[in-house]
């Protein structure tokens, strides 16, 4: 059984009159959200073995705030195809993570995190920035990874689950 922890990025600031939404920087509160979960995800023993993440700056730094936390740095693949992808596009990248990977952490953006979450689980949960869903798969290997696999919701935590500072 594979563990896949879905990880939308923390608050950004608003997007700026030059448009450029992929290099949207992190709110303040974003950076704290992000590091308050690093902690919470070292707590409880899922430090990923594995990262894929969008190339966008407010994935990349949240996952490098998130990250701090964990002592060492697991292997990660930037990936622009992450950058506001459908539902349908997570299993092919899925499919990519080494085959030794037991806990996989993918960094994206609404709505196709969301959208993919509820496919995946059959639950219709809200995903607000810098929320972690923890899904346990049914399967062995990550080629085995389609849009037909279903798996268990274990966990949903958003910052406000998280204990304050």
């Amino acid at each position: 059984m594979k563990r896949l922890l879905l990880l939308r990025h923390a608050k950004a600031v608003a997007e700026d009159a030059s448009g450029l939404d992929h290099e949207r920087a992190l709110a303040p509160r974003g950076c704290e959200d992000a590091t308050r979960l690093g902690e919470w995800i070292v707590r409880q023993g899922l430090i990923p073995h594995f990262i894929m993440s969008s190339s966008s700056r407010r994935t990349v730094d949240t996952l490098r705030l998130v990250g701090s936390a964990f002592g060492h740095s697991p292997l990660v693949m930037i990936r622009r195809r992450l950058y506001m992808c459908h539902e349908t596009d997570y299993p092919p990248l899925l499919q990519e993570a080494p085959s030794d990977c037991e806990l996989l952490l993918v960094v994206g953006h609404n709505e196709g995190l969301q959208e993919y979450l509820t496919r995946l689980t059959g639950t219709g949960r809200a995903v607000p920035t810098c929320t972690l869903a923890v899904v346990e798969l049914p399967i062995s290997e990550w080629p085995e990874m389609t849009l037909a696999v279903r798996g268990k919701l274990v966990q949903l935590v958003t910052p406000d689950d998280l204990d304050p500072k």
